[in-house]
């Protein structure tokens, strides 16, 4: 469905508004789906992304930072989310005896068996997108690339 029938507008003061309200609102459903999906496993998003990446890194063990940089969506709230994590036994703390203040992370293996109960509802979260072509798809995840690529050129420059 075109983005003017969903939202019920007539017109965009540009195509360049268009694309940015287009993509928050795909973002958006997105979101919303993946959130819906995971609340039967009692997590977040975040929390589902926080623990991918230390499956990642299995069976090392990772400082806050690496975790922060790896983020989809980035978060001032990491350590509240590893706490939520530890608490339900998803991943472990190691404090190295050389820095007190150094907390390092890995995935437990109550972790690495939730990630593979998961596993199937991801699956089937993105086969939804098989039916779109494969040139399009190649050319949806170049033109976002490029758009990222604007925004993060403009950061540092």
């Amino acid at each position: 469905m075109k983005i003017e029938e969903e939202l019920k507008i007539s017109t965009f003061n540009s195509d360049y508004q268009k694309a940015i309200i287009s993509i928050a609102y795909t973002t958006s459903i997105l979101n919303q789906h993946h959130s819906t999906s995971l609340k039967q496993y009692n997590i977040t998003p975040e929390q589902f992304n926080i623990l991918r990446i230390l499956k990642g890194q299995h069976p090392k063990s990772v400082c806050i930072g690496l975790i922060q940089e790896r983020m989809v969506a980035k978060s001032s709230n990491v350590g509240r989310i590893l706490d939520r994590l530890y608490e339900k036994n998803y991943i472990l703390k190691k404090f190295p005896e050389d820095d007190k203040r150094k907390v390092e992370i890995a995935i437990s293996n109550e972790g690495i068996k939730l990630l593979s109960i998961i596993n199937p509802m991801v699956v089937e979260f993105e086969s939804k997108l098989s039916s779109i072509d494969k040139r399009r798809l190649k050319s949806l995840i170049d033109t976002l690339e490029s758009i990222r690529e604007v925004f993060t050129k403009e950061q540092y420059d």
